[in-house]
């Protein structure tokens, strides 16, 4: 849905009399986390109008105005548009709830309407099967004299359109209410799309005459179809198209198309001729590449999403940019891959439908309720936020060991640090100087640990032992999860359960799923196993961080730079230090690296003792900006950190045997106490509370 735009005859529409109440749509801009309803009222309406020239993606306070604009047109969304949390994430394990095995017949095309009913298309038999999404051994069959269809679109009074137009050149309607056929289009092909909009217009995408045609349903007489994009030519011009498939049209009357051969999707704008490229070749933003999209649909807050039938994967957009969602695991049969996948849509509680037409199967991947939040903690800190320069030695070395290298800070506050004297965790929380827990493993010289939401904590163990193990919550016991041929000087697991290790001695960084019941060969994610400065290679990683997109971040010690690899990619891009495009800062050998929730770069500025970020200012020294040394302001070459909850910087202060806590003062966003530091400052370089005005003033 390309705009918060509402056409002003939308707005204005006094003739109608069918305009309906918010709970007659009850699952309308439905909250798929919370499972509560957004509808609100119609009020909303006034802050549609957009800007000329606006980006159509940036917009997103439609949640409420998409549902107020379908009412304004006197209709329901017969479709789900689920809100989704910030981080959604789906089971990379799908469920087969149809197949040729089930119901003797080929899936073509599937809908799920606002009551969880299913709707398929059948090849062979010519027949649409439908059943409630809990209920597939009640299943109603209609039979048509349709061939070959490729698409279906049910409305919210239960008429079902279908494409006919393979062998018949047509788009027929069954009717709910006379369970009869009736002939609503005429076309020239086959409709790889079809789509009814709140103007009861319907849609069709003639992949071979690469256009999409439209005509108003409201007219009695079967007239010519009116071209809503393309030239009738194939090319890659704004205002053409070449093999169009899929289509969406949102409330604004925006067009979505899945331009399969030109790998992107093109947004249409009402009367206009044309699109705007929103994602993959061609886009004015970056966003991701495509392989022949061929499905896309929309979520209540204007994200996209995406089927891609040469990746054989569905992405997604989401406030972090885009990422894939299901199908990551490369093209198959298995049940976290899919093979030419044509079409997808959501149920009510955001569960996915794939129609997975390699496989001869409809698969669903569910929404998982219980892994939204992320494990550790991306503070969202303000453009002027300032610590303390001075540190609290929070743990010693009588507690962590005489060069303690790993922490870890979970949302709930509770530390974790591994102490390599003793081969112990040690867990406390933050209120607390007695640690709480203290776990005894046989692993040795562990030099990184990573703790998920369930509590399970990951753990080097590869100087000795060649592998990484992983402490279980639930069994309190370890057992192996990964095989490595050195000690894994950085770990992370990402948001699809997979294990990432830098493996310092060998200038990589390999990687292997956890979905995985046995422990295969890893796969390498960056790096060439020899040591470079070239854009595919690194020398001697060490700190790793993997956000929501897949990006992944690496320390990369000895070329002193942090490199991104976006996912998929083999070459990296320098973000900070040595050899990066544009200016960041001088690094001298980082160690460790996180982002916070505005993707800013945090760094342990090895031996250069501190700690440095990004900000919309550019980077600065945080903490440790007064040389190496012992004093409480000072680092000696730290390894790693991590944030707690509220913002606070915990540090592994190795050569010092200690873990420092700097605190951040989160009152150092008003404006008047930052007027007031500087008053009282005087040109100190520090005043008596410990706020750095060289940072205020920077």
């Amino acid at each position: 849905m390309g705009s918060c735009n509402t056409k002003q005859q939308a707005v204005s529409d006094t003739s109608r009399t069918d305009n309906v109440r918010a709970d007659v749509c009850p699952y309308a801009g439905r909250d798929a986390a919370a499972n509560t309803d957004t509808v609100a009222a119609t009020a909303a309406i006034g802050a549609a109008a957009r800007s000329p020239g606006a980006a159509p993606i940036i917009a997103r306070n439609n949640a409420i105005l998409q549902a107020a604009t379908a009412h304004l047109h006197g209709k329901c969304l017969s479709f789900n548009q689920p809100k989704l949390p910030r981080t959604p994430i789906w089971n990379s394990n799908g469920i087969t709830v149809a197949d040729q095995w089930i119901f003797d017949w080929t899936p073509c095309a599937i809908f799920v309407n606002t009551n969880n009913t299913i709707y398929v298309a059948t090849k062979e038999e010519n027949t649409i099967v439908m059943w409630q999404e809990d209920s597939v051994d009640s299943t109603k069959t209609i039979h048509g004299n349709f061939t070959e269809p490729n698409s279906l679109f049910v409305t919210s009074n239960g008429d079902i359109y279908i494409d006919d137009g393979w062998t018949n050149g047509r788009v027929q309607k069954w009717s709910a209410e006379t369970n009869n056929f009736v002939t609503v289009m005429n076309v020239n092909s086959s409709c790889y799309g079809l789509f009814v909009d709140i103007n009861d217009t319907l849609y069709c995408s003639m992949q071979y005459h690469h256009q999409v045609v439209k005509r108003s349903l409201n007219d009695s007489v079967i007239a010519s179809n009116r071209v809503a994009a393309g030239t009738d030519i194939q090319g890659s011009a704004p205002n053409q198209l070449y093999v169009p498939r899929g289509i969406f049209v949102d409330v604004n009357l925006d067009l979505y198309v899945a331009d399969f051969l030109n790998h992107r999707v093109q947004l249409f704008q009402p009367e206009k001729p044309n699109a705007i490229t929103v994602v993959g070749s061609g886009s004015l933003n970056p966003t991701i590449t495509l392989d022949r999209p061929n499905g896309i649909v929309l979520d209540a807050e204007k994200y996209l999403f995406v089927v891609e039938f040469g990746n054989g994967r569905i992405v997604g957009s989401s406030l972090n940019g885009f990422r894939c969602l299901v199908g990551c695991y490369g093209r198959g049969a298995k049940s976290n891959q899919l093979s030419s996948p044509f079409s997808l849509i959501f149920d009510r509680s955001g569960n996915i439908f794939v129609n997975d037409k390699g496989n001869i199967r409809i698969q669903k991947f569910f929404l998982m309720k219980d892994s939204f939040a992320l494990s550790f903690n991306q503070p969202k800190f303000c453009s002027t936020a300032i610590r303390n320069s001075n540190g609290i030695t929070f743990a010693d070395q009588s507690i962590v060991g005489s060069m303690p290298s790993a922490i870890f800070v979970n949302t709930n506050n509770t530390i974790y640090v591994a102490n390599r004297d003793n081969n112990t965790i040690v867990m406390w929380h933050e209120e607390s100087l007695n640690a709480v827990m203290i776990i005894h493993g046989n692993f040795t010289e562990s030099n990184s640990l990573f703790v998920t939401s369930n509590g399970d904590i990951y753990i080097d163990d590869g100087w000795t032992n060649g592998r990484v193990q992983k402490w279980s919550a639930e069994t309190n016991n370890f057992v192996t999860v990964m095989n490595v041929n050195s000690s894994c000087f950085g770990l992370f697991v990402d948001i699809n359960d997979t294990l990432y290790c830098s493996v310092q001695y060998h200038h990589q960084v390999v990687k292997r799923s956890l979905n995985d019941s046995v422990i295969a060969s890893n796969r390498v994610t960056a790096g060439t196993g020899i040591a470079g400065s070239d854009s595919n290679q690194l020398d001697y990683p060490m700190g790793i961080f993997v956000d929501v997109n897949l990006d992944l971040y690496v320390a990369d010690y000895g070329n002193n730079r942090v490199q991104l690899f976006q996912s998929r990619q083999s070459n990296g891009i320098t973000v900070a230090g040595s050899t990066s495009l544009n200016p960041t800062i001088t690094l001298n050998c980082p160690t460790g690296i996180i982002l916070d929730a505005e993707k800013y770069l945090f760094v342990v500025d090895q031996e250069n003792h501190r700690i440095v970020s990004s900000d919309v200012n550019g980077f600065r020294c945080l903490v440790g900006c007064y040389g190496n040394g012992a004093q409480l302001n000072q680092l000696d070459s730290p390894l790693s950190f991590s944030f707690d909850r509220f913002g606070n910087i915990f540090v592994s202060d190795s050569y010092n045997g200690r873990i420092q806590k700097f605190q951040y003062f989160e009152e150092s966003c008003s404006k008047e106490l930052k007027r007031k530091t500087i008053i009282e400052d005087e040109g100190e370089n520090e005043t008596l509370d410990g706020f750095q005005t060289e940072i205020l003033n920077s």
